[in-house]
């Protein structure tokens, strides 16, 4: 504890400044074998009058090493019921920097309103200054008004953005004892697959990790997993207990220089049972349909998966594998094919089903004509 006083009583300071380390506990969130394992490695907090009450913390949780800053009003902005609360919090993982902006005014019906900013980027340096980061982040941004209440969180004007590009919508997430239901709709006029490449490559890379237990390396504290890994943890913990339903629309979706559609998500999940039922696709060359419905039970799993096709013109689909392709035609598909595995088992080992397919080629060269004949 540190004090001083000036000379004029009317001044006087004080600054208190307290120091705490090496401390772990579980945070049980969801079943017991699935709590989530916090190490707080130090934690330092400061406070005086008149300013800012500081955080600065560094840890691991569930092996991923973090370090991590907090900006709060003081003691007296804090007790003020009519003052608005401004909230910083700014978190490093080896590769990956996120922060999260917060402005809470507490109402007299007894909700809460405000602003929320998250956003993130590729840390570019290992210590960055978390203090000095400035909303938004490079890389990608969430950004909406919210209203809370007792048994609701609703975010009326949500926008995530992904590098160049946005999509626009609403988020509604209720309490229904004993778990949660979200709804979540988005639109956007453009989306850019390109854009979205690198965050499903480190999104299957997370996935990956988790699935392989055996590895010593993602068991270590100080593994070089970022937010991502914490990401996709979260997301199976949601969809396995709660009630979701999700819905994304793009008028055009585009692969680089290349028009694939307006396109159409529907997803939804309850406990066991998830959905994608449709995916539509409607492109310049056809349309494209599909239905996925999966089941989780006691010794495994239960798919079902539609896909239908009335007639697609796939020239312009396979130059986007190869520009110099010159290859046209048109592709019927109908097929309706489930499989009952047990864990551990592949999905492929035990599928059946009705798989109808026509295709009529067109300007297709010798040798690969000689390739389908053999096959």
């Amino acid at each position: 504890w540190y004090s001083s006083a000036a000379s004029d009583v009317y001044k006087r300071q004080a600054e208190a400044r307290a120091e705490v380390s090496e401390v772990r506990w579980a945070l049980s969130i969801g079943p017991e074998n699935d709590a989530y394992d916090a190490r707080l490695g130090a934690l330092t907090l400061q406070a005086s009058p008149g300013a800012l009450l500081e955080g600065e913390a560094q840890g691991t949780l569930n092996g991923v090493a973090m370090h991590a800053y907090a900006q709060l009003p003081g003691l007296r902005g804090l007790a003020e019921t009519s003052a608005p609360i401004p909230v910083k919090l700014a978190m490093q993982t080896r590769d990956d920097l996120l922060l999260i902006d917060a402005l809470l005014r507490r109402q007299p019906d007894g909700r809460h309103k405000g602003h929320i900013a998250i956003s993130g980027e590729q840390a570019s340096q290992a210590n960055t200054r978390l203090s000095a980061l400035v909303s938004p982040l490079a890389d990608f941004a969430i950004d909406s008004k919210f209203v809370i209440s007792e048994y609701r969180l609703y975010l009326p004007d949500l926008s995530v953005s992904i590098g160049s590009r946005s999509l626009s919508g609403e988020l509604d997430i209720r309490y229904l004892n004993p778990a949660f239901q979200l709804v979540a709709h988005f639109k956007s006029p453009f989306v850019q697959t390109d854009d979205l490449v690198s965050f499903t490559n480190e999104w299957r890379e997370s996935r990956e990790a988790i699935r392989s237990p055996g590895d010593k390396q993602v068991q270590a504290p100080d593994t070089g997993q970022g937010f991502m890994a914490l990401f996709t943890r979260a997301v199976d913990d949601i969809v396995s207990s709660n009630r979701l339903d999700i819905r994304v629309e793009v008028d055009e979706l585009w692969a680089g220089s290349s028009l694939l559609g307006e396109t159409l998500v529907v997803a939804q999940a309850d406990g066991d049972d998830f959905s994608i039922d449709p995916v539509k696709m409607v492109t310049p060359d056809g349309t494209v349909e599909a239905r996925y419905l999966g089941r989780r039970e006691a010794t495994g799993y239960e798919v079902d998966l539609d896909i239908y096709i009335p007639g697609l013109e796939f020239g312009g689909l396979l130059r986007l594998l190869d520009s110099n392709s010159e290859v046209d035609g048109r592709l019927y598909l109908d097929t309706h094919l489930r499989s009952r595995y047990s864990d551990g088992a592949s999905l492929t080992q035990h599928l059946n089903g009705k798989l109808d397919m026509m295709v009529i080629p067109e300007n297709v060269p010798a040798d690969f004509l000689d390739l389908w004949a053999s096959n």
